[in-house]
């Protein structure tokens, strides 16, 4: 982009962050935002979510249960804690010299998640639309969503909790 040979990124945080920190790029479409998604996408788009086999969720509940209760605990945590409580907790190691910036960053992706870990609604469909369009084998396969996306285990986590 300093150079003028790219006109458009799409990209994840931190990179899209520290670009538009340094003037490098103007987000025109911000997808971390609900009226992004809904631009982009039509309505809500999941793209962090847990994916499983169904045949490990047939013969390891248990732990799949135990997974989903985690993520539900931390994104109800997530939901309720300031942005610099979240920042305290993360390993400097992960965000390295820049705390700021990953606050930052972090700041603009917390709307974007699920207080509750439910992710009913259109998200699961405009997922696979999306998928349909430049993905062959989503394309060329016969996906049910009715047997494929499955909020059990996140509605056993919010009505269990430990």
């Amino acid at each position: 982009m300093r150079r003028g040979e790219l006109d458009a990124i799409v990209h994840l945080d931190p990179v899209i962050q520290q670009l538009e920190a340094t003037g490098d790029i103007v987000v025109i479409v911000d997808t971390r935002t609900e009226a992004g998604a809904h631009a982009v996408y039509g309505g809500p788009y999941h793209a962090a979510c847990l994916y499983a086999k169904t045949n490990f969720i047939a013969d390891h509940p248990g732990t799949t249960q135990a997974l989903v209760n985690a993520l539900v605990r931390a994104l109800y945590w997530l939901a309720r804690a300031s942005p610099d409580e979240i920042v305290a907790a993360v390993p400097s190691d992960y965000w390295g010299s820049d705390r700021a910036g990953y606050q930052a960053a972090l700041v603009k992706n917390l709307p974007a998640l699920s207080p509750t870990g439910d992710l009913a609604g259109s998200g699961a469909e405009n997922v696979l639309r999306v998928l349909r369009e430049f993905e062959p084998f989503v394309r060329d396969a016969e996906i049910d969503l009715a047997h494929t996306f499955n909020t059990t285990f996140v509605t056993h986590a919010a009505t269990h909790p430990k």
